[in-house]
């Protein structure tokens, strides 16, 4: 107080919560009130203190209240959010397993393995031409052991 500095400070425990200011009164002359003229003092003087105590509690219990609200509220979208995202990706995903192992079978010269989808956007064109594909090659590779074999009997037969 003799410093002529506003000290304000929250005191608080598990049941009560309270909130304190105390406020210096100083002897200056302000619209039209001069201190000086009642009081003997010297201007920038303190001359006394004004002392606030409230009690927050109610204040801090609803903010408690709303924080868990807010926090469970929080919680339950990202539940949802996570729900709906699976929803949606869980069939690119399947289709991008089916990708993969349609791939690796091809790799291995099996191209007859046919991918689906109930996607009905670029998705299901790739799978689409990605079946179309893989069916030209496997037609075009019987048509050449076709004429491989037919090969292989004509020198078997001119033997």
């Amino acid at each position: 107080m003799a410093e002529g500095k506003v000290v304000e400070f929250l005191e608080e425990g598990i049941g009560k919560a309270t909130y304190k200011v105390v406020i210096p009164y100083k002897a200056v002359p302000t619209k039209g009130i001069n201190c000086l003229n009642c009081h003997q003092a010297k201007e920038g003087e303190v001359l006394g203190a004004i002392s606030l105590t409230m009690d927050v509690t109610p204040v801090r219990n609803v903010s408690l209240v709303l924080l868990i609200v807010l926090g469970f509220i929080f919680l339950l979208g990202m539940i949802g959010a996570g729900v709906i995202l699976k929803k949606f990706f869980q069939p690119y995903v399947k289709l991008m397993e089916q990708i993969k192992y349609a791939a690796q079978r091809a790799k291995n010269g099996d191209f007859t393995y046919r991918v689906a989808t109930e996607l009905e956007d670029e998705a299901k064109d790739l799978a689409d031409n990605m079946n179309r594909t893989f069916e030209y090659l496997d037609r075009m590779l019987m048509e050449i052991e076709e004429k491989v074999r037919a090969m292989e009997d004509v020198n078997f037969l001119g033997s």
